[in-house]
């Protein structure tokens, strides 16, 4: 074998592994990266076997042949290095072989990378909010750290800790207008906290992001199956994080901006101010009208009471991306705004947040399907409530991307006396 024989040989072996990968490219997607990579470990484990047994037969022929003199003074210096690592001891070829392996499987380890990570990635055409299967809903994040300075919406410093706005009344419509104007934009840090998510808990930060494969869905527009099956498999999530006794949801909603208008009338569209769903004293309003029996309510709040909301996209996220605010950043009293609406029937009061220097954003770039971030609306265990600042923003990098899609599923938690 001459060493240009010898250097096609390997250069092809890259290639058929370039090849190999794309192949596998579509097991990779359908089965999960887990699956996969096990797969490929017991076939690296298997091609390591068979390149034991090939170099111990190819050892026995080639001292067969140096004992017969058929190969005396046609040995070139390449032939030469792997019969002296292939006929010394059992050791040297067990490092030969692990070599040669090791060489392959960076080989096939680049390709796969360069395959799932393409350097360019051609946005999707597509903005329907059914997913067919979740091949066609995931890919790989990428590695690198993606923070972000982007405009961020909060309300302009006042002295009053609450404003409110009485529907009901003659002018209410246009005080409403009068006080959602007085906004300012801020520039902020948004830090992306893949690879380090784990440092944020609810209990610590009031959010959290939790991987987790959820059940495939068909149609999101399926109100029977979304509540049968989908709301469900995440108040049981929540519950499992949490420790909770019980789960309530009150509310949830598919969001989906596209070019029809309808859509935007719909009150779907992202929120793009920073606000909190509820003041304390809303959240326990709002539990009035989700456990009716005075009674029942009474034992329950002798417990621990949470508003939880549960978020997560439909497809990889990239224009839109929601940001939360790690409650270790807010002070409660000097930057949250109690804001009351009246209504014919009732009222609800959220919260409006003023801008700190010291508040620290975070975001999950690339946020995937099977990534689902959990963040507190309330928390009757805490003194200052936990109602968590959070809003979407605007990635200059992805503006022209398709709209965002998610769900968000909003519930009361009940945890049992002592949590």
């Amino acid at each position: 074998m001459s060493s240009t024989a010898y250097a096609s040989g390997q250069i092809m072996r890259c290639g058929l592994n370039a090849v190999s990968a794309a192949v596998l490219q579509p097991l990779v997607d359908a089965v999960g990266r887990g699956w996969y990579f096990t797969v490929f470990a017991l076939f690296v484990g298997i091609s390591g076997l068979f390149s034991v047994a090939i170099s111990r037969s190819k050892g026995m022929k080639w001292r067969q042949k140096r004992q017969k003199g058929l190969l005396k003074g046609q040995v070139t210096a390449i032939e030469r290095l792997d019969s002296q690592a292939l006929t010394t001891t059992p050791i040297c070829r067990v490092l030969y072989n692990l070599l040669v392996g090791g060489l392959y499987t960076l080989n096939i380890a680049i390709s796969s990378l360069f395959l799932r990570n393409p350097p360019f990635r051609m946005a999707s055409t597509t903005s329907k909010t059914t997913v067919s299967a979740a091949a066609s809903s995931f890919h790989t994040p990428i590695a690198e750290k993606q923070d972000v300075k982007a405009e961020l919406n909060y309300w302009l410093p006042r002295k009053h800790r609450q404003e409110t706005v009485d529907f009901t009344q003659p002018g209410g419509e246009l005080r409403f207008q009068e006080l959602e104007a007085l906004q300012e934009n801020k520039n902020v840090l948004i830090r992306d906290i893949r690879g380090n998510m784990s440092d944020y808990t609810l209990e610590n930060n009031g959010f959290q992001y939790v991987v987790h494969e959820f059940s495939t869905v068909e149609d999101w527009s399926d109100e029977e199956r979304l509540k049968a099956v989908h709301i469900p498999e995440a108040e049981k999530l929540v519950q499992k994080i949490t420790g909770a006794a019980r789960c309530v949801t009150f509310a949830h909603r598919i969001r989906n901006l596209t070019t029809d208008p309808a859509k935007r009338a719909d009150n779907r569209a992202p929120a793009q101010s920073v606000h909190t769903d509820f003041s304390p004293a809303g959240a326990l309003h709002h539990l009035e009208g989700i456990i009716t029996d005075p009674a029942e309510r009474k034992s329950l709040l002798r417990g621990r009471v949470m508003v939880m909301n549960f978020w997560r996209p439909l497809k990889p996220i990239q224009k839109d991306p929601l940001t939360v605010c790690d409650w270790t950043s807010v002070n409660q009293g000097a930057d949250c705004i109690a804001f009351r609406m009246i209504f014919p029937n009732g009222w609800n009061e959220l919260g409006k947040v003023q801008f700190s220097e010291k508040h620290n954003w975070c975001y999950l770039a690339d946020q995937q399907p099977n990534e689902a971030l959990l963040f507190k609306q309330f928390d009757s265990g805490a003194d200052d409530g936990v109602t968590l600042p959070h809003s979407a923003f605007v990635d200059p990098r992805y503006a022209d991307c398709d709209p965002r899609e998610s769900i968000e599923i909003k519930m009361f938690v009940f945890l049992p006396e002592g949590n």
